[in-house]
């Protein structure tokens, strides 16, 4: 079984079992030293034992991996590892796989003791009150715990957690850069309509410059500009992080690299300024990379432009603009960033408070 594996998935395969051979030593070594100083008996924790139909159920990667012995959590938490993300997670359809995960069998508090973590934990998931993304490794583990005749599968969790598989995604990339493409869309505008603004799409044009066509990924009309119906045009970066085991080099020069690759783009894009009917009143680069968006500010902080030109970062997790750097301008009006930090919501008490604590009971 194990040749009939992909070179891809038989390396994955190979990283698990290094993995989880690693902590299986370090957790005889623990159970040792206890035992030494004579401490009390430590049970060693039992495999549990599962069928070939069982485990036919499962891909073909994780149906080897399971055959070696190691456990579903650990197997999926280093596929998630494989994941980015590509879109804010969906707090409805999650609130309910988690709830299916369970199963009729399971109290809430049962399910998230066989996780290992809190059940305020898993309360918050299933009343949608989590301001941000869970962990990858917390939907792994829901997934491994899941009823086995809920019909919850990893993939469907992660999806819902707003990850796609990054490794071997081959020609499902264009789809992926267009599901990301409507996300980014849908939190730009959602960040300018909720700061007071006007927003009407527009169909963004095919430009004509000295270094190629260009066309931005989103026009819009809006009084956000300095011009009451100002055209602002959107460029969106895609940078996604790689999958840690695909990347390779110091972290420093990752990073400058990426800010460089932003700051390139850029230089694509000032090639419209020389456009005679140039009529944007402010274009923004758009990315998702922190790292990129702050090195790239850093790099252009003394450059001077003539035209309103600003980076924008997307925090794909929370579904919200983090930050918004604008390129140093010699208009002859002030230009200021659009994107300033919203007043924090007011924390209003909740009569679902009682059920973060341990006397957490099923939601109805």
């Amino acid at each position: 079984m194990y040749a009939t594996l992909s070179n891809d998935k038989q390396q994955i395969l190979h990283e698990l079992l290094t993995r989880y051979q690693v902590l299986h030593i370090i957790n005889v070594r623990n159970r040792d030293a206890t035992r030494a100083i004579g401490g009390d008996k430590m049970d060693d924790q039992k495999k549990v034992a599962l069928s070939e139909e069982e485990i036919s159920r499962y891909p073909d990667d994780v149906q080897e991996a399971l055959r070696q012995g190691l456990p579903l959590s650990i197997i999926y938490r280093n596929l998630a590892t494989q994941y980015s993300r590509i879109k804010p997670p969906d707090k409805d359809l999650l609130a309910e796989y988690v709830v299916r995960a369970k199963g009729p069998e399971r109290s809430m508090r049962q399910f998230a003791e066989e996780i290992g973590v809190n059940a305020s934990t898993l309360s918050r998931i299933v009343n949608k009150k989590t301001a941000g993304a869970n962990s990858d490794s917390l939907i792994a583990d829901i997934a491994a715990h899941a009823d086995k005749n809920s019909g919850i599968t990893f993939e469907m969790l992660m999806q819902a957690h707003g990850m796609e598989n990054a490794v071997g995604r081959g020609n499902s990339y264009l789809r992926y850069e267009r599901e990301i493409e409507r996300s980014l869309k849908s939190i730009l505008i959602d960040a300018l309509l909720v700061r007071g603004y006007s927003v009407t799409l527009r169909e963004p044009i095919r430009h004509k410059t000295i270094a190629g066509r260009f066309v931005f990924d989103m026009d819009i009309v809006t009084n956000a500009t300095q011009e009451e119906d100002g055209l602002w045009g959107f460029d969106f970066c895609m940078m996604v992080q790689q999958p840690s085991r695909i990347t390779s080099g110091p972290v420093s020069h990752q990073i400058r690299m990426r800010g460089y690759n932003l700051m390139r783009r850029l230089m694509r894009l000032s090639a419209l300024f020389a456009d005679y009917n140039y009529e944007y009143k402010r274009v923004s680069l758009v990315t998702t990379d922190s790292d990129a968006f702050y090195e790239a500010a850093e790099r252009l902080k003394e450059c001077y432009l003539k035209y309103a030109v600003t980076l924008v970062l997307v925090n794909m997790e929370t579904g919200n603009v983090d930050d918004e750097f604008m390129i140093p301008w010699i208009g002859e009006a002030e230009c200021k960033t659009v994107f300033t930090p919203l007043p924090e919501p007011e924390e209003k008490e909740s009569d679902d408070d009682d059920l973060w604590d341990d006397d957490f009971d099923d939601p109805e």
